[in-house]
């Protein structure tokens, strides 16, 4: 399987809000690729409930990892 490796801060903020959606489409297409995705960055400040648990839901299904 691939992995793929990105900092936080080569993504736009937009990307971080669940609202908008990207995220989820972004993903999706990692996991339809069977790729994973590491993001390298401080997730400790502004990480919103609902982001946080995609993370953890994620990271247990080894698809995306912080």
């Amino acid at each position: 399987m691939q992995q793929n490796c990105i900092r936080q801060k080569g993504i736009r903020e937009e990307f971080f809000r669940l609202s908008i959606g990207i995220a989820g489409e972004v993903l999706q297409k990692f996991i339809n690729y069977h790729t994973k995705l590491l993001i390298i960055g401080d997730f400790s400040k502004n990480i919103s409930k609902p982001l946080h648990d995609l993370f953890i839901r994620l990271t247990k299904a080894m698809i995306f990892s912080l």
